[in-house]
C-alpha cells in the first residue's frame, strides 16, 4: 500500500508544482472529489424521499394484506383459522372494501367505504390519525351506523362533525344487479359522522371507514371480507412469512407485501435512484 502513495505524493506534491502532468493531477482529483460527493448526497436524498413517501403509507398500510385470486370477496371463515394458527402474526384485521356515492346536503362525491373490524385499531394507530371526533371502538357504535370521513371527503362534502344530527346517505349498486336502471338497483343507507382523519391526501380524499358489520349488511356480504390486513411480529422477516403465507393458502389467495401494495411507486423511487446513479458514474468516468 505504502508504494502507491509514494507513487501520489511525488505527482501531486513534487516541487515542480506547474508542470502539465501535476495541473491534470489536480483537476482530475478535484473532479472526482465532487462527483463522489454528489453521487453521495444525491443517493441519500433518494433514500430518504422514499422513506419519507412510504412512511405515510405505511400509517395506514399492513406489513401484509390477503385478497382473493378468484374473486372481489371472500369466506371470512376459509381464511380465519389459518391466520390464527400462524405464529408470526401479530395482529390481523379483515376489511370489506367497495367504491360507493356519498351524498351530504346536496353534494355528492364518489368514495371508498372500508369497513374494518373491531381488530382494526390494532393495526392502525388509530388516535395517531384521528384529527376531530372520535373512532367507532367503543362497542356503544358496534352496530349503529357511523362513519370516521377521510379529511378530504369532509371537506368536499362539507361535514360538520360538531353537528349531532348531521347525516350522510351512502349509495351502492344492488349485489342483485347485473346493470343500473333505476333506484330500485340501488341500496341506500343513512351514516352519522362522528370523526375525521387524515393520513396522506391520496387516502384522506377516497376513503371513510364504517363498521365490518355495516359493510356486509349494505352491501348484502354477511361473512364476507374483501381482505385481510396483517401486522406481523417481526418485519424483517416479511419476505419468509410471506411465502409461507402464499404456500399455506394456495393459488386461491393473493398476499402482497407493504411495498408490493404500492408497486408502481416503489418501481418508480428506484428507477429515479438508478437513472440518478448511472448518471453520476459515467459523470466520474469522464473525470
Amino acid at each position: 500500500m505504502k508504494f502507491p502513495f509514494f507513487i501520489a505524493k511525488r505527482y501531486l506534491f513534487t516541487s515542480k508544482s506547474k508542470n502539465v502532468v501535476n495541473i491534470i493531477s489536480y483537476i482530475s482529483l478535484f473532479g472526482v472529489a465532487i462527483g463522489t460527493a454528489a453521487l453521495v448526497v444525491v443517493l441519500s436524498v433518494f433514500a430518504g424521499l422514499e422513506n419519507l413517501i412510504l412512511s405515510k403509507y405505511n400509517s395506514f398500510d399492513p406489513h401484509l394484506k390477503i385478497t382473493s385470486s378468484v374473486g372481489k370477496t371472500f369466506k371470512i371463515s376459509d381464511l380465519d383459522s389459518d391466520l390464527k394458527e400462524n405464529n408470526n402474526i401479530e395482529d390481523y384485521s379483515f376489511v370489506l372494501e367497495e367504491k360507493v356515492l356519498i351524498e351530504h346536503e346536496g353534494k355528492k362525491k364518489i368514495a371508498e367505504i372500508k369497513g374494518v373490524d373491531e381488530n382494526y385499531h390494532k393495526l392502525v394507530n388509530i388516535d395517531s390519525i384521528i384529527k376531530i371526533g372520535e373512532y367507532f371502538s367503543d362497542k356503544l357504535y358496534r352496530d349503529k351506523n357511523v362513519m370516521v370521513l377521510g379529511s378530504g371527503v369532509s371537506y368536499n362534502l362539507s361535514v360538520d362533525i360538531n353537528n349531532m344530527f348531521s347525516q350522510l346517505t351512502i349509495t351502492s349498486p344492488n349485489r342483485n344487479s347485473k346493470y343500473i336502471k333505476d333506484k330500485s338497483d340501488l341500496v341506500s343507507s343513512a351514516f352519522t359522522p362522528i370523526g375525521i382523519f387524515s393520513v396522506e391526501p391520496e387516502y384522506d380524499n377516497q376513503y371513510v371507514l364504517i363498521p365490518l358489520n355495516r359493510s356486509q349488511k349494505m352491501l348484502d356480504r354477511e361473512g364476507e371480507a374483501s381482505s385481510a390486513e396483517i401486522n406481523i411480529k417481526n418485519s424483517d422477516n416479511m419476505h419468509h412469512i410471506k411465502t409461507e403465507l402464499e404456500q399455506t393458502l394456495g393459488e386461491d389467495f393473493v398476499v402482497k407485501s407493504r411495498l408490493e401494495q404500492h408497486e408502481f411507486l416503489y418501481k418508480l423511487l428506484n428507477s429515479e435512484k438508478l437513472a440518478v446513479y448511472l448518471i453520476l458514474v459515467f459523470i466520474l468516468i469522464i473525470a
